[in-house]
């Protein structure tokens, strides 16, 4: 039987994407290796949503590429956005890799491999770890005018209700105590399925798997920050007191251009509410600047609205051109110099809110979930703090674990992580 090792790029989507695919193919008796050297074929899961994203996709490839020699060594097989936008150039462009494989494709592995049977792509892996992402869409119905993914991911399709509340307890059964809701479109889960539903009565099923400690919601469009949603989350204590709100810009005409809803009013109207039922959540959004026709008076407007909306977290990128897009060629594209300049002054002014926000932690006792550490100094993150993009909780103690959950004494924060002592009450 084959050894397969899997690479993979880009976002949560593909993490989950990758663990499905090594769970389908051990199924199938296809080992998961750790080790490239040890494989008879690696599986590269790539982006295609940026450029920058996609340049490190084609790097990754390209380096495996060269350390074949006659075409001897591991098969070499693509797969993901960068595959599924781009796979019938770059097979001529790279003839190294040895398949490109579109999403429909992905069933054909069983022959590539040449193993027996159909490949089961439903559940995803998971060895232990106390964080999970759990998928629950797929695809984008919205006309965002930068942005690729519906042309790449196809149209939004929610999952069936009852596949991921059984992947949820699959996942709870094996250690995770953490589920990370994502998909392109959080939101509007569920209004394509028969009978319909919608994302709060899915977290209500999610809050009821046994095991599961903490629900953590990202990529929610603004408007679907309903005030059903906002009741469920502020009455269910499994989920998190975290939010991820992609707003993308403040101003009228900027927000108009790129096709998207809403304008500084509204949003800080949706921030409001939130807060009043959950005073102490933590806001995350992304930003983007640079976008074309943008200047200094569309830039200072959406620095007066995150002056105003106090966000914890802001994500701040650079537009990029992305190809089929229509922002790519819309007219007053700006210069890479002008993007990095006030990128830089859209985090400096986010770094100075998060530092506000972070020092209301001082003193508290928070609920933490210890990742990784040994002897007594520990690293976890608490429910205002998504893994990898948020900061992290700096522990002072022994005698833990990764996987507990433990009450942690805030002392200080440094950057974007906080500092603390075990709190023995």
């Amino acid at each position: 039987m084959p050894d397969v090792y899997i690479v993979t790029l880009g976002c949560p989507k593909n993490t989950v994407a990758s663990r499905r695919l090594e769970r389908g193919l051990s199924l199938l008796d296809v080992g998961v290796v750790d080790d490239p050297e040890a494989a008879t074929a690696i599986i590269v899961n790539t982006c295609g949503f940026i450029d920058a994203a996609k340049e490190e996709s084609i790097d990754v490839l390209l380096e495996l590429g060269k350390r074949r020699s006659n075409n001897s060594g591991p098969k070499i097989i693509a797969i993901g956005c960068l595959a599924e936008r781009y796979g019938q150039e770059l097979s001529k462009a790279i003839p190294e890799v040895d398949c490109f494989l579109s999403f429909d494709e992905l069933r054909s592995l069983p022959k590539i491999l040449q193993v027996e049977g159909d490949i089961n792509l439903d559940l995803q892996t998971h060895r232990g770890a106390a964080t999970a992402y759990l998928e629950i869409s797929d695809g984008c119905n919205n006309k965002c005018s930068f942005c690729a993914i519906p042309g790449i991911r196809g149209p939004y399709r929610s999952r069936p209700a009852e596949h991921i509340v059984a992947e949820a307890g699959y996942l709870a059964e094996n250690g995770c105590k953490e589920l990370i809701v994502i998909g392109q479109d959080t939101g509007v889960y569920g209004y394509d399925l028969l009978p319909k539903t919608n994302l709060p009565a899915l977290l209500g099923r999610l809050a009821a798997v046994r095991g599961i400690g903490w629900i953590r919601l990202m990529y929610l469009q603004p408007q679907y920050a309903s005030a059903e949603l906002i009741s469920v989350m502020a009455a269910e204590t499994k989920i998190c007191a975290y939010l991820d709100l992609p707003f993308q810009h403040a101003d009228p005409k900027i927000i108009k251009a790129m096709k998207r809803w809403g304008d500084e009013r509204v949003y800080l109207k949706i921030i409001d509410d939130i807060r009043q039922k959950i005073p102490d959540i933590a806001l995350r959004t992304s930003v983007i600047v640079g976008f074309p026709g943008e200047t200094k008076t569309e830039l200072a407007r959406l620095a007066h609205f995150l002056r105003r909306a106090e966000l914890d977290y802001v994500g701040v990128f650079e537009f990029s051109a992305e190809e089929g897009t229509p922002a790519a060629n819309y007219a007053g594209q700006l210069s890479e110099r002008t993007k990095r300049s006030r990128s830089e002054q859209i985090r400096s002014l986010a770094d100075e809110i998060s530092d506000r926000r972070l020092s209301r932690f001082i003193d508290r006792a928070l609920d933490v979930l210890v990742e990784s550490g040994s002897d007594n100094y520990f690293v976890g993150r608490n429910e205002f703090q998504a893994p990898e993009i948020d900061g992290e909780v700096i522990i002072s103690g022994a005698g833990l674990k990764p996987g507990d959950m433990t009450s942690v004494k805030i002392e200080a924060h440094s950057d974007y992580d906080l500092v603390g002592r075990l709190d023995h009450g």
